[in-house]
């Protein structure tokens, strides 16, 4: 089961959860090719346990492996625009 910093795009949602979706959309996130959004986080524990789970999920969704070099690469370039955006 993913933890619950990954979350699933297409879930159906209520007004509670768009409320927290709100809040979700200004917290940086890794937008994966499958669906899924990894929220990153400052809590690197988290942040590990996140792409673990993800490697997993990734794999019964595409069935395609996606490496943890990968993902952190890919976190990692996505924090780099975010600050980009947030200088101009």
């Amino acid at each position: 089961m993913s933890s619950g910093v990954i979350e699933m795009e297409n879930q159906s949602k209520n007004s509670n959860e768009n409320l927290h979706d709100s809040s979700i959309q200004k917290m940086p996130a890794f937008d994966c090719s499958c669906g899924c959004r990894i929220l990153i986080v400052p809590d690197l524990f988290a942040m590990n346990n996140a792409i673990k789970d993800h490697i997993k999920e990734h794999k019964q969704l595409t069935g395609k492996v996606v490496t943890e070099q990968f993902l952190a690469d890919a976190i990692i370039v996505t924090l780099a625009k975010d600050a980009t955006i947030d200088q101009t």
